[in-house]
This record gives C-alpha cells, sequence and structure tokens, in this order.
C-alpha cells in the first residue's frame, strides 16, 4: 500500500516515536502507530487511496500538488517578505484579497487586514482546499513561491485561477524564486518538463527559476493583460499583473 501512496503523491514520513505520518491529497491526514494502529479506519484510507489512483490514471490528479505540500515554509514569526512589500506600498487598502495557495503564512492574513484589507480569503490545495473561493471576483490576487513549484500542466491552471478570479480594473501580485537559490540552495536530483527535481527532505519535488524577463513573458503569455517587476528580493521577482483580453479567462 506504502507503493501506491507514493505513486499518487502522498508523502509518508517516521516520527522520531516510531510512529509515521501520511500527508495526503485534499489535506487529509493519517498517522500509524506500531502500538495502536491506524487513526482513522484502514477502509477509510483504502477507500480514499483507490480514488486516488482512478484520478491519477485519469488525469485528473497530478501528484505534484500533493507533493508541493513540502515546499511550504513555516513562517513561525513573520509573514513572507512580499507580504511585507505589499503591505507597505498600500496596495490591499480597501481591497478584497485572495490569497491564492497560502501554504504556512499564518501571519500574511492578518498582516493584510491591518494594512487595510476589506477581507482576506484563503486557498491552498492543501491547507485550505476549499474551491468555492475560486469562483468568487476580488480586488487583489496574491500569489507568492506557487508558480516556480509547479510543472506547466499545473501552473497552467493557477494561472486560470488567477486570471479568473482578478476582478477587471483588479490586480494580481506574484512572486516566484529566482535561478541562483533554485541551483544553488537545493539538491538536484534530476530535470523535469522546464524545471528541475529537488530532494532536501525525505520527497522530491519540482522547482523552477526565473529571471524576471522570462517571468514578466510567461505571465502575458498565459493571461494576457500587463506585467511590470515591482520589486527584486535578491534574484526573486515580485510582479504585478493588471488584467486586459486574457485567454485565461474564463465568460461569466
Amino acid at each position: 500500500m506504502s507503493e501506491t501512496m507514493k505513486r499518487v503523491g502522498w508523502i509518508i514520513q517516521r516520527q522520531e516515536n516510531g510512529s509515521w505520518t501520511v500527508q495526503a491529497s485534499k489535506a487529509r491526514n493519517y498517522v500509524f502507530s506500531p502500538q495502536t494502529g491506524w487513526s482513522v479506519p484502514l477502509q477509510e484510507i483504502e477507500r480514499v487511496l483507490q480514488e486516488d489512483v482512478k484520478a491519477l490514471e485519469s488525469g485528473n490528479l497530478d501528484p505534484s500538488r500533493t507533493l508541493s505540500r513540502t515546499t511550504a515554509l513555516d513562517h513561525t514569526k513573520h509573514p513572507s517578505r512580499p507580504v511585507v512589500w505589499i503591505c507597505k506600498n498600500g496596495l490591499v487598502a480597501g481591497k478584497r484579497v485572495l490569497h491564492l495557495g497560502t501554504g504556512l503564512d499564518r501571519f500574511a492574513g492578518k498582516t493584510m487586514l491591518n494594512a487595510g484589507a476589506v477581507s482576506v480569503t484563503d486557498y491552498d490545495p492543501n491547507f485550505f482546499p476549499d474551491r468555492s473561493v475560486l469562483g468568487k471576483i476580488y480586488d487583489v490576487v496574491v500569489c507568492n513561491y506557487v508558480l516556480n513549484v509547479l510543472p506547466p500542466v499545473e501552473r497552467k491552471l493557477v494561472y486560470t485561477d488567477i486570471a479568473t478570479c482578478t476582478a477587471p480594473c483588479g490586480r494580481a501580485y506574484l512572486c516566484v524564486q529566482g535561478k541562483w537559490p533554485v541551483l544553488n540552495r537545493h539538491r538536484i536530483v534530476g530535470t523535469f518538463e522546464d524545471g528541475y527535481v529537488v530532494q532536501d527532505g525525505p520527497s522530491p519535488h519540482f522547482r523552477k527559476g526565473y529571471d524576471s524577463a522570462e517571468f514578466l513573458a510567461e505571465i502575458i503569455s498565459a493571461m494576457g493583460g500587463k506585467a511590470r517587476v515591482l520589486c527584486m528580493f535578491y534574484s526573486n521577482t515580485l510582479a504585478q499583473w493588471i488584467p486586459g483580453f486574457s485567454t485565461a479567462r474564463r465568460d461569466t
């Protein structure tokens, strides 16, 4: 069963106390203890696993979406630098904000509200998986360090979400990792599509590094409109996207 779990992208980790944790799709977590067994009935785990196998075989599940959980940085003291920069420059004041790919940036929402945001809605396929929030329109969409951990097919889906959720007169603020940190701060174990497979911990995951010109070109190619660089965090690019005609936007 463990091999099947790995096949669909579930993350299996052994803990110091001898138990095993399994991070499954849709933010589901299971624990196996040699003393007490599974934290939920085994039949439930097998049912979910078979659902993911069928979804994978039909092309409706990409293991990288679950594996992307391993890329989420745990912000224990401060929000991410892009969030701080956006707030300090008054870009969320009076706005309805969608934080797309929240991850473990637990301070971001409060920081944006303190900066004058009318509301902040979180979406993350692993930590805040309610996709119904993507059916609404927002004045501002914030998406930091998400696009660079997804291969092209998954990345295209995220661009579609951004374009669909951003109001016609709204703005999206997107930040990605640069090429230098990908090549120098991660253990590269292979190449995949337009990036690399890196393994810094127990599970491999995808990483792509961007230079600013490449990132802006990709944004415009995926969503149309206009894009420009707002700020650089060393080699990482924070860009602004303004909607225009876009092939990625759905008719409403």
